[in-house]
């Protein structure tokens, strides 16, 4: 657990991993991470008021989990497997909307001022202590949901003493939107229907002797 000066800002992380060797030649590996983290001062955006620039941050609530694995398979010392694989998700609601007034000032009521939020034909906005408008929720929400596999699959032959062919296999996934999943373990299942980025190469090395 960490907690921040303003006892707000906090995070918890839990961390699972396991480590399987059957037999010398195989091994397996695994790490799963758990993060829930309040963040009271995350970055939402910028305007122009007044030829002076404003800047808006808020409190983001934010989950993430991440599960890495990892497999070795050595059939000769000639020849091998390698695969790695990593599922992640993260998802954040935005709150507390505020501005930054003084940022340098070591009194935190008085490095911000807070906003209020308006509706104006059906949209959402936050407006300052002089009624400025600094951001349009409805088009600029900053709440997320993030999702991303990658993983990679290694061959390794060596098929004459210093020269290698490898075979690699990448799948890659990545979805990110502005809307907010009150489940992170649902984004993280929903990872399967992300549309995959697959990508094929093959390398090959001949060792000269002279």
């Amino acid at each position: 657990l960490k907690i921040n000066s303003d006892d707000i800002t906090r995070s918890n992380e839990y961390l699972f991993t396991v480590k399987w060797q059957p037999w010398n030649r195989f091994n397996l590996s695994s790490a799963t991470a758990y993060n829930i983290e309040t963040d009271n001062n995350q970055y939402v955006g910028n305007k122009l008021v007044n030829n002076k620039i404003e800047y808006t941050v808020g409190k983001v609530n934010r989950e993430t989990i991440s599960f890495t694995f990892r497999a070795e398979l050595f059939v000769t010392p000639e020849l091998s497997f390698q695969y790695y694989g990593n599922p992640y998700a993260s998802v954040g609601k935005f709150g507390d909307f505020r501005k930054v007034a003084d940022s340098v000032s070591k009194d935190y009521e008085r490095r911000f001022s807070t906003l209020e939020t308006v509706s104006i034909n059906g949209e959402e906005f936050l407006r300052d202590e002089n009624q400025n408008y600094l951001l349009n929720l409805t088009d600029n929400n900053p709440d997320f949901n993030f999702q991303e596999f990658r993983s990679n699959f290694v061959a390794r032959w060596e098929y004459k003493t210093g020269s290698v062919i490898y075979f690699v296999w990448t799948n890659t996934r990545s979805h990110y939107e502005n809307v907010y999943n009150p489940s992170v373990f649902n984004s993280f299942s929903g990872i399967s229907k992300v549309a995959a980025n697959n990508a094929l190469m093959l390398k090959a090395s001949y060792w000269f002797s002279l």
